[in-house]
């Protein structure tokens, strides 16, 4: 009996923690949502958190969220959209290249050992194309546009 009394504690806290999950990213879309004015770093935060986190990439479909800012209007769309694009790109087809050198010399004091490491994240050409945008959404900030868009692109199966 005991063994079952855990069982249901144990359910109802991981139901709890999810929901508790949820309603802050749902509490964040909804001020994402209702927004149309940014005023300060925080709430670029939340809409971030709530714009970004609430699409989740599976095996059929990954999501990209790109944010742009511009004093023009377009050009705050097109960096958005360009944003969200390499946000997929990097998902789909993209390398780590890695680098290493050591140069040993000997001195009159011993062996001076140099050493060099280099990383980068090289995106592959990708065409990314036949995406979907699924959220878009432009604020303004002081004199500025700054735009969030998230494309959801599908997965060839």
């Amino acid at each position: 009996m005991k063994f079952f009394s855990y069982v249901k504690t144990i359910t109802v806290l991981s139901s709890l923690t999810v929901l508790v999950a949820c309603g802050t990213t749902n509490k964040n879309m909804d001020f994402a949502q209702s927004k149309t004015m940014i005023n300060n770093d925080q709430e670029i935060i939340k809409i971030y958190d709530g714009v970004c986190n609430q699409f989740k990439s599976d095996t059929n479909k990954v999501y990209g969220c790109g944010i742009g800012l511009s004093a023009d209007l377009k050009l705050s769309k097109s960096k958005a959209v360009l944003d969200a694009k390499v946000a997929v790109a990097d998902i789909v087809s993209s390398t780590i290249v890695k680098k290493e050198s050591q140069i040993s010399k000997e001195t009159d004091k011993g062996t001076d050992i140099k050493y060099n490491s280099e990383e980068s994240n090289e995106i592959l050409e990708q065409s990314i194309n036949q995406y979907k945008v699924v959220f878009n959404k432009t604020y303004t900030e002081g004199k500025d546009f700054r735009t969030f868009i998230v494309i959801e692109y599908k997965l060839e199966v």
